[in-house]
């Protein structure tokens, strides 16, 4: 399972790409980088949903995606 500091990783880097394709790739677009960085990071939260008790997957999944939208 993620550590609470690889979870904050994988949510600042999603919301770090979004930010940058909001601002129009100011730094350019590499679709290689964005693909490998937001893979790595969905499957960071992926895997600590996965490894979560049945009991609280669908609200840690639910948290995640709130998390996300955060600005």
């Amino acid at each position: 399972m993620a550590n609470d500091r690889e979870i904050e990783e994988a949510v600042w880097t999603l919301r770090r790409l979004d930010d940058e394709a909001d601002r129009g790739w100011p730094a350019g677009y590499d679709a290689d980088r964005v693909r490998r960085e937001a893979l790595e990071a969905v499957g960071v939260l992926a895997r600590s949903v996965d490894a979560a008790p049945l009991a609280y997957r669908d609200m840690l999944a639910r948290n995640y995606v709130l998390a996300l939208a955060e600005r």
